[in-house]
């Protein structure tokens, strides 16, 4: 997975992938040790990218390799809307928080 050169997104993008296959392997290797079987991280490693591409996002509802794998501009659409009113939200409750801590700062000021 790469990401655009000085572009935050994306390598926010990239560390959640990297965090969530370290935890799925470390998971497993935990698991493996306490039923004292051997583990195979190449095969884990197989696994667990199947299991990332396969998991339905909570924003859009589809998984990644469903959306890639289709034709559908339909759903391409549909999941642009889906991650544009997600990320308006955020950049809401973001904006709320800036004004609360702003508030709070500028009231403790005096």
């Amino acid at each position: 997975m790469h990401g655009k050169h000085r572009h935050p997104p994306t390598q926010g993008a990239i560390e959640h992938y990297n965090r969530t296959i370290k935890d799925y392997l470390n998971n497993m290797y935990i698991e493996a040790y306490n039923k004292r079987l051997k583990f195979d991280l190449n095969k884990e490693l197989s696994k667990s990218l199947d299991v990332y591409n396969n998991t339905k996002y909570i924003t859009t509802g589809f998984s990644s390799s469903y959306i890639f794998g289709s034709n559908d501009k339909a759903l391409f659409e549909k999941v642009k809307k889906i991650q544009l009113k997600a990320k308006n939200k955020l950049i809401i409750r973001i904006l709320l928080i800036l004004k609360i801590k702003k508030g709070y700062w500028l009231k403790n000021l005096d």
